[in-house]
């Protein structure tokens, strides 16, 4: 092999070690500030107050704030995303001092599908390439079909809606996962350059009777989102390539017979 191919390999090499390595989601723990205004916060009467930061001096109970977006993701449906701080539950963010729960706090005086979804738009893929998602859950109540959140795929937004989710997760009293932050991982292959990646509440409890079906604003919560790249695919020139360097192989070793 010449020292030139050997070093072009060695590049390769580096940077698919680069590209595993690297996450692939914007503001994956949710600790930026929404660019967009409050939607509600029960104690504050849907008035912000100083900064967004704020809120999470509020206490608990209270340390919580629902916006139209967050940096890096977009709602596509529901009534907004609701970022909770550090002890607004009893417990702290898996990663960071904020996660969120898709399961949206609604406005007591006129409550209706409290569950929200979000995505993101990633550019940049391999088409065929093999990637892990890996995300960290807790369920917030342990009542069935209350803290269901599901994972979103797809090559655009226009073809997301609540019901289109790939995967899902849901309370596990086995995993415990109600009592503390649980890691789930994905396999996702990409089957175009740019994909959306989304989460959304799935929760089936009402607030009351009165209220419109899907979503009580208690559910799953959701932090530490990464994608990472796994392995490219395997190109079909490229298997002819091996096919053809195999036989080159048993030619030489005729001729050498």
């Amino acid at each position: 092999m010449s020292n030139q191919m050997y070093k072009a390999l060695i590049v390769v090499a580096a940077l698919a070690a680069g590209q595993a390595s690297a996450t692939l989601v914007t503001n994956g723990s949710f600790e930026s500030n929404p660019d967009s205004a409050i939607v509600y916060n029960g104690n504050a009467q849907n008035k912000p107050i100083n900064s967004f930061d704020d809120y999470g001096t509020l206490g608990k109970g209270y340390s919580w704030a629902v916006s139209a977006s967050l940096p890096g993701w977009t709602v596509f449906y529901g009534p907004g995303v609701e970022t909770q701080f550090n002890n607004t539950l009893g417990f702290n963010a898996q990663d960071g001092s904020r996660y969120l729960e898709l399961d949206t706090h609604f406005n007591y005086s006129t409550p209706g599908n409290s569950n929200s979804g979000i995505f993101q738009q990633l550019t940049g893929l391999q088409v065929g390439a093999t990637y892990e998602l890996s995300f960290w859950y807790r369920s917030r109540t342990t009542a069935a079909d209350d803290n269901g959140l599901g994972v979103y795929w797809k090559p655009n937004a226009g073809l997301l809606n609540q019901a289109s989710y790939i995967s899902k997760v849901d309370y596990d009293a086995q995993a415990g996962n109600d009592k503390a932050w649980t890691q789930y991982k994905v396999t996702l292959v990409a089957s175009a350059n740019q994909m959306v990646l989304g989460f959304g509440g799935l929760g089936d409890k009402l607030y009351n009777a009165n209220a419109a079906a899907n979503g009580n604003g208690k559910g799953g919560l959701l932090d530490n989102v990464s994608l990472e790249f796994v392995s490219a695919p395997v190109s079909a020139p490229a298997t002819v390539g091996l096919f053809g360097l195999a036989a080159l192989g048993l030619m030489l070793r005729r001729r050498k017979a």
